[in-house]
């Protein structure tokens, strides 16, 4: 019997062992294992099996309605899990979100039946969650707005923890006072650098973690980050303090120096399944994908993460930008960087916000100055049909795209 002759559940048991890199080298070894392939990918990569351990299908779809809304972001080990196909046994759900809209979250949380876990004895949910950080002056774009990255993979604003039972089940929602992306840039490895928003997940370094099974840990975490490491390192991933020379100088190295922005070419960049109805909000669709950080390394060759956090009341949420880019930051205060400062009679009813024109100016830039980037060279693993609410339709090819060897 041939093996193309078996149900297409079957081929599970043989590509379930491929990393993704391999999945995509076997699809193009002729157009009947690419169609295997393509099918695969469809069943695999459903964000319903993740999330289904945590809630029931409506509350799923709620909860990434909450994403498209908060700007919300699942990372951590849960992303990896999704993108690597894998299950950790006891492994929490990690959400990311802007501490502002902590509230919303947290009241959504309890009414699905989890319970608050205090962060301090003798503290109620209440104390928790109605803790607000000192406010922010905003008089000048280019010193208050732009601001060092942080100090580290816990410096969270707040690590809120709900659990419910039978079966056990926890959920930690961690708070930044900007954007979630600072908190995700100062993890421990670039192997958990990875986010899922309410219609797209992205693998940051996604030949390194899922191809040759390599992280570079960042010199942006503090000390007691150790036990994480080693337990990455116990589920197989060579975790590297230092590159050598080589590397460094090498354009096509998994972790090579220079500008990044969420869903380049050298992302892993796939579609959330099935898609979730999303009534019409004001985050403008992609925001995610304006965020830049620079890869560094420093004398002894360890990584650094380096941005920027660009911040004002008149945007949705904040952005990361590329803090040595003069030639932007100039283009940007010219454009729109009076207009990020309010006035003093102004309030957010009297004025419109600027993500979209921010955006627009970005994409702009990017197309100007970096479109021959000879460093940006594209992996076409690609989708081409989904099946959503038992309707074939089509979406565009680019979707499943990863950085080629």
């Amino acid at each position: 019997m041939s093996i193309l002759s078996l149900p297409s559940t079957a081929d599970d048991v043989l590509l379930d062992e491929l990393s993704a890199g391999d999945l995509f080298r076997l699809g193009r070894t002729c157009k009947t294992i690419y169609a295997t392939v393509q099918d695969y990918i469809l069943r695999s990569f459903q964000i319903n099996k993740l999330l289904g351990r945590y809630f029931t299908p409506e509350e799923v779809d709620h909860f990434r309605r909450l994403q498209a809304t908060t700007g919300m972001i699942i990372s951590g080990s849960t992303a990896l899990q999704f993108l690597n196909r894998v299950e950790y046994p006891g492994s929490d759900l990690d959400a990311y979100v802007v501490h502002a809209f902590r509230q919303e979250i947290a009241k959504w949380l309890l009414d699905v039946g989890y319970t608050y876990v205090p962060r301090r004895k003798h503290k109620t949910f209440e104390d928790d969650i109605l803790w607000e950080p000192e406010e922010e002056e905003y008089d000048d774009i280019m010193h208050s707005e732009l601001m060092e990255t942080g100090v580290g993979y816990l410096a969270a604003q707040c690590v809120f923890t709900f659990k419910k039972e039978d079966p056990p089940r926890k959920i930690q929602m961690i708070t930044s006072l900007h954007s979630p992306l600072d908190r995700v840039l100062n993890f421990h490895s670039t192997c958990v650098m990875n986010v899922i928003t309410h219609d797209t997940a992205y693998a940051f370094f996604p030949k390194g973690t899922f191809d040759e099974r390599r992280a570079i840990y960042c010199v942006n975490t503090i000390a007691h980050t150790a036990g994480a490491i080693e337990k990455y390192i116990q589920r197989g991933w060579d975790i590297n303090k230092y590159i050598t020379r080589h590397e460094f100088d090498d354009p096509a190295f998994a972790f090579s120096r220079g500008l990044r922005h969420v869903g380049d070419a050298k992302c892993w960049k796939l579609p959330v399944l099935p898609k979730v109805a999303v009534d019409q909000c004001q985050r403008p669709h992609g925001d995610i994908e304006s965020n830049s950080w620079l890869m560094k390394y420093d004398r002894q060759l360890q990584l650094k993460m380096s941005y920027c956090v660009l911040n004002s009341p008149r945007f949705l949420g904040a952005y990361l930008i590329d803090p040595d880019d003069e030639h932007f930051n100039r283009h940007l205060e010219v454009e729109i960087g009076e207009r990020m400062i309010p006035g003093p009679d102004n309030s957010s009813e009297d004025f419109e916000y600027l993500d979209d024109e921010f955006t627009s100016l970005l994409n702009w830039y990017r197309e100007r100055h970096y479109k021959s980037d000879a460093c940006y060279l594209s992996w076409p693993l690609k989708i081409e049909k989904v099946l959503h609410q038992e309707e074939e339709t089509r979406i565009p090819p680019e979707i499943f795209a990863m950085p080629r060897r």
